[in-house]
């Protein structure tokens, strides 16, 4: 294979792989602080069985050490989830209201 046969081989495949891509506009999270901490996703997908978006209005970053995040329901009532170490490699929390 020349380097012009190799040159040419590379271009087509860039083409038909950006051809397959598609321009998606990247939606903004209704919870930013789950995109930061996706630990907090798993967490709140075991409270609220994969539903958390319908019953939550906000997630707040109150304390890095241990971090503790506040988490406020749609009917204004709120819990705080904070993070007590590691447990088989996974985060372990615990929600406490105060």
């Amino acid at each position: 294979m020349t380097k012009s046969e190799l040159i040419s081989k590379i271009k087509k495949l860039a083409k038909a792989t950006y051809s397959q891509q598609t321009n998606k506009p990247v939606e903004p999270s209704k919870f930013p602080i789950v995109d930061k901490f996706p630990v907090i996703k798993d967490v709140l997908n075991d409270l609220f069985d994969f539903q958390y978006e319908a019953f939550l209005s906000d997630i707040q970053w109150v304390a890095p050490r241990p971090s503790t995040f506040r988490v406020i329901l749609v009917n204004d009532g709120k819990f705080y989830l904070m993070y007590d170490g590691t447990d088989s490699g996974k985060g372990l929390f615990t929600a406490q209201r105060r």
